[in-house]
C-alpha cells in the first residue's frame, strides 16, 4: 500500500500529461513565434520587413536597373509624382520609385553581410574570451573595450575614409564597427552558462575547446545574438545611408537611399519628393527592424515566459 501510494504521488494528471507533451512538441522557432505574434508591433514590423525583403529580391522583374533605375532620360527630368511615375522623377529622369525599389535591395544586402560579418567574427571571439577566461579574456576584452569607445558612426567613417568608398569597404567598414558588441554580449552569456552542468559534462568527455565552444555553448546563447542582430541590422542601414549621403558610401548612379537623398537636397525646395520618399524607406525600414527587435527581445526572455 505504501508502494502504492507512493507511485500515485508522482504520477501526473491527464490535463497535466497533455501540457507536457504539447510543451515538449514546441520547437524554438514555434516557441518565438507563440510570443512574437503576442506583439502587434512586431508582428508589423515583421510583415514590413518581409514585404521589403520580397521587393528586393523581384526588383529586377519590377524595374529593369539597366534602362530605368540608372539610365538618364532627359526628357522627363523633375516630373512630379503622376500615373505614369507614382513618386516622381529625378533631375537625370530616372523613376524614383524604381530606384527606391532597388535601394532596398542595396540596404538589405549592406544590412545583411554587415550583420552577418559582425555576430561571426564577434560571437566567435566573445564566446572564446567568456569561456577561457583569464589573461586572454582580459586582454581581448580591453581591446573590444578601445573599439567600444569610438561611436560607430565615427569609426565606419574612418576606415571608409581609408579604404576608398565603395561597397564593399562600405559593409567592411559596418561589420567591424559592430564586432565590439557581440563580442560582449556573447562573452557575457557564455559566463552565465560556462558552468552549466552540460558543459562540465562535455569538459569529462574529453570534448576539445573549440567543440564546446561551438557545439554546447554558442547554440544557447542564440536568443540574445537575435535579438542584437535585428537592432545592428536597423544601425547598419542607418549608418550606409549617412555615409552615402556625405559621399563616402555607395557611389553614384548606385540608387542607394542616402545618396538619393544628397543628390536630391539641391532640389528639395521645389521638388520636396526627391527626399521626402527616400528618407521614408529609412524611416519605415528603420523603425521595422527596431519594432521586431523590440518584440523578439520580449519573446525570447525567459522571464517573460509562463
Amino acid at each position: 500500500m505504501k508502494k502504492e501510494s507512493k507511485k500515485n504521488d508522482f504520477q501526473l494528471s491527464p490535463e497535466e500529461m497533455e501540457i507536457l507533451k504539447k510543451y515538449k512538441k514546441r520547437s524554438f522557432l514555434a516557441e518565438t513565434w507563440r510570443g512574437l505574434r503576442k506583439n502587434k508591433g512586431a508582428v508589423i514590423g515583421l510583415i514590413i520587413i518581409a514585404l521589403i525583403a520580397f521587393v528586393a529580391i523581384f526588383a529586377d522583374l519590377l524595374y529593369d536597373y539597366e534602362e530605368v533605375v540608372i539610365m538618364p532620360d532627359y526628357s522627363a527630368t523633375l516630373m512630379s509624382p503622376s500615373l505614369e511615375h507614382p513618386l516622381g522623377t529625378d533631375e537625370f529622369g530616372r523613376d524614383v520609385l524604381a530606384r527606391i525599389v532597388h535601394g532596398a535591395r542595396l540596404s538589405m544586402e549592406i544590412a545583411l553581410l554587415s550583420t552577418a560579418f559582425s555576430l561571426s567574427v564577434g560571437g566567435i571571439i566573445g564566446a572564446y574570451s567568456g569561456y577561457l577566461g583569464g589573461k586572454f579574456d582580459a586582454i581581448v576584452m580591453r581591446i573590444m573595450d578601445i573599439f567600444l569607445a569610438i561611436p560607430n558612426m565615427l569609426l565606419a567613417l574612418a576606415i571608409v575614409a581609408a579604404l576608398g568608398p565603395n561597397l564593399f569597404n562600405l559593409i567592411l567598414a559596418i561589420a567591424i564597427s559592430d564586432v565590439p558588441r557581440f563580442a560582449r554580449i556573447l562573452r557575457s552569456t557564455v559566463l552565465s552558462i560556462k558552468d552549466s552542468e552540460y558543459i562540465e559534462a562535455s569538459k569529462a568527455a574529453g570534448a576539445r575547446t573549440t567543440t564546446i565552444v561551438f557545439r554546447e555553448i554558442i547554440p544557447n546563447c542564440i536568443a540574445p545574438i537575435i535579438v542584437q542582430a535585428s537592432i545592428v541590422m536597423a544601425a547598419a542601414i542607418i549608418i550606409a545611408a549617412s555615409l552615402s549621403f556625405i559621399g563616402l558610401g555607395v557611389q553614384p548612379p548606385a540608387p542607394e537611399w542616402g545618396a538619393m537623398l544628397s543628390s536630391g537636397r539641391s532640389y528639395m525646395r521645389e521638388y520636396n519628393y526627391l527626399v521626402l520618399f527616400p528618407g521614408l524607406a529609412i524611416v519605415i525600414t528603420v523603425l521595422a527592424f527596431n519594432l521586431l527587435g523590440d518584440g523578439l527581445r520580449d519573446a525570447l526572455d525567459p522571464r517573460l515566459k509562463r
